[in-house]
């Protein structure tokens, strides 16, 4: 029987991460991208955010795992080195990239969360939850390779069609000549508090699952929540 990773419902806000206008800063445009396999994102799919590992009640390994508290972005190309690090649990995984809208980015930037890093290469690893609505598309390394996971999203019935582009972009996954080794040491020794977040994303989780289904007793859809979620 094949286990459905969507059990885990999340609905999070992210009141403090206001919009914000377009900028002609040239970090500002920089494409940002959370690297992970097709299973952790079938869950960010269905929860309407992308979240860190500590968050998760199970987690399909990435490079999250070696910063738990923080949100990995990095900017392309990933290489394949990295890539093959984000399906390593199992040979049929398929990566994906998310595509972090560029304004959302800056906000995180403009707050510090790379000032100390030391990290090689465009990268950031904040401490924060990225609701999808900050996303502008999930990218493939092939045609095949997206059909597969639209062929395999449409048979779970508590994930809605994602409304961000499902883009087939190889140049993304291309050769980069980051080491692997140092980027998941460096980022394992990043100041860390995955217990302390990990319990407050899994509260609001239960808070947030409790409210859907009194809500859904009272005749309101899930449809209801994404229309809510999206405003």
């Amino acid at each position: 029987m094949t286990e459905d990773p969507t059990q885990q419902q999340i609905e999070l806000e992210d009141a403090d991460v206001p919009d914000l206008p377009a900028s002609s800063d040239a970090e500002a445009v920089v494409p940002w991208f959370h690297l992970t396999s097709t299973l952790n994102a079938y869950v960010a799919l269905s929860a309407l955010l992308i979240q860190p590992v500590a968050g998760f009640d199970k987690h399909y390994r990435d490079l999250g795992e070696s910063a738990p508290d923080r949100v990995v972005l990095l900017a392309p190309p990933l290489g394949p080195a990295i890539v093959a690090d984000a399906i390593s649990s199992a040979a049929t995984y398929i990566p994906v990239a998310f595509e972090v809208a560029p304004e959302w980015a800056r906000q995180v930037l403009e707050e510090g969360a790379r000032s100390d890093l030391g990290l090689p290469g465009p990268l950031a690893a904040p401490r924060a939850v990225i609701p999808l609505r900050h996303v502008k598309s999930l990218r493939f390394r092939t045609e095949a390779e997206r059909d597969e996971f639209v062929a395999r999203l449409s048979t779970f019935g508590n994930i809605p069609q994602p409304t961000m582009d499902l883009v087939c972009s190889p140049e993304v996954f291309a050769e980069s000549g980051v080491n692997i080794e140092a980027l998941t040491v460096q980022l394992s020794e990043l100041p860390s508090e995955p217990a302390e977040l990990g319990q407050a994303l899994k509260r609001a989780n239960r808070l947030a699952g409790a409210l859907f289904l009194g809500a859904s007793a009272c005749g309101a859809t899930r449809a209801d929540f994404l229309r809510l979620a999206s405003v």
